[in-house]
């Protein structure tokens, strides 16, 4: 049956994650951003019923099309939070602006140290991030290799290099493992209050020298429930957190800092969101591009239209189990689609024309090509009605 189908009975609708410019960075296409992110988004809430939609062109999205429950809803609003808070403090990095940055870096540790301590001072870097900064700020300071060498004992400070710090707690960790000597931290991002707090703690940190200030959203994003949120942070991480604060989200080449989120549901402590997707980052790249990495089964990127006839820009659309659902948000339409409709939808988008439509149901059905143009072209209009289907003047003859 040609038909077309709206489900009034359930709660079959869209439920709009992120819509609008992404900030991914010159590396990352828009596309594999969104898809990381999908990916990431379906280990969090029930997916039963429901499919995650990725619309890289023309107004790229992120959506859940299907059966959607108040729980499903409430989490999918906590999610739809944080990706955007995210991407909105995601500041990306490039290996030339890493030089740059360890030119200032050097700047200032010559500034703020004489230049008799940092000539008797060895330098070691925190791993990972911290190797790939010290190895470019080693030449910004012109430093011997026998400077870069595992430290054992000497007269003169231990300068720690990292990519960043937004804690210290991984810089309060290796402060505990390494000998007690006189230490300079020199994180090569790092907020100013973190650096202070850092000063203040240790006694033997003599110096905190950073080369680019971090911004903290905190204050902004939390309002009155800044200092609150800040309490029940230093609760859960009294022993390991210097400053607590919500920082520029930083992607470096090699990758991006390690975030916590707060879980209310379960009451713990988890990974947070990553942006930056695993073939665009050093720390996890596969041998593979991403045309080729496999999504979830609960995502569908959506496919770029082919012709004049194609979706509404904000239509969204996706297929759960055997039918197809199709949203346009913005004219809060929402329909189902089974059977011989929902090929004809797929049809439509992947060939773009009515001749060239044709040609592939033609192949699939067993149906006079007059009675299949007068449908096709009925259900072309009739998606055109409900602002599913852009259709351009003279398209349809």
């Amino acid at each position: 049956m040609w038909r077309m189908t709206k489900d009034h009975a359930s709660s079959i609708g869209a439920y709009i994650l992120l819509s609008g410019p992404i900030n991914s960075g010159s590396r990352c296409p828009t596309r594999d951003v969104l898809r990381h992110l999908a990916d990431q988004a379906v280990l969090e809430f029930d997916t039963s019923g429901t499919v995650l939609v990725v619309r890289p062109t023309p107004d790229p999205a992120l959506a859940a099309l299907g059966n959607l429950g108040e729980e499903q809803a409430t989490v999918l609003g906590r999610l739809s939070r944080r990706i955007r808070a995210l991407l909105k403090r995601a500041r990306h990095v490039s290996y030339d602006q890493v030089e740059r940055d360890c030119e200032v870096l050097a700047e200032r540790l010559f500034d703020r140290l004489q230049s008799g301590t940092l000539e008797d001072a060895d330098f070691v870097g925190i791993p990972r991030g911290g190797l790939i900064v010290l190895g470019m700020l080693s030449y910004a300071l012109d430093l011997p290799h026998a400077r870069l060498e595992p430290p054992t004992s000497g007269e003169g400070p231990l300068v720690v290099v990292d990519d960043c710090a937004l804690t210290g707690s991984r810089f309060r960790r290796f402060l505990q493992q390494c000998p007690d000597r006189e230490v300079i931290f020199a994180p090569l991002y790092a907020h100013p209050e973190l650096c202070a707090a850092i000063e203040r703690a240790e006694p033997r940190v003599t110096a905190c020298v950073n080369a680019q200030d971090l911004y903290d959203y905190a204050p902004e994003e939390l309002g009155e429930d800044h200092s609150e949120w800040q309490a029940q942070w230093h609760q859960r991480h009294s022993d390991e957190r210097y400053w607590i604060g919500r920082t520029e989200h930083l992607c470096f080449p090699w990758g991006e800092a390690d975030t916590a989120t707060w879980n209310p549901e379960r009451k713990q402590v988890e990974q947070g969101l990553s942006v930056m997707p695993p073939e665009h980052r050093l720390k996890t790249r596969p041998g593979v591009d991403s045309s080729q990495r496999e999504p979830s089964a609960s995502v569908q990127v959506q496919p770029v239209p082919a012709g004049p006839l194609r979706p509404s820009p904000p239509v969204l659309f996706g297929q759960v189990d055997d039918h197809t659902i199709v949203a346009n948000p913005d004219a809060d339409v929402c329909i189902e689609l089974s059977g011989t409709a929902a090929a004809m939808w797929h049809a439509l988008v992947e060939h773009g024309t009515i001749d060239d439509t044709m040609g592939a149901l033609r192949q699939a059905y067993s149906v006079d090509e007059t009675t299949l143009r007068a449908d096709l072209v009925d259900f072309a209009r009739q998606l055109a009605a409900h602002d599913l289907l852009h259709v351009p003047d003279g398209s349809l003859s």
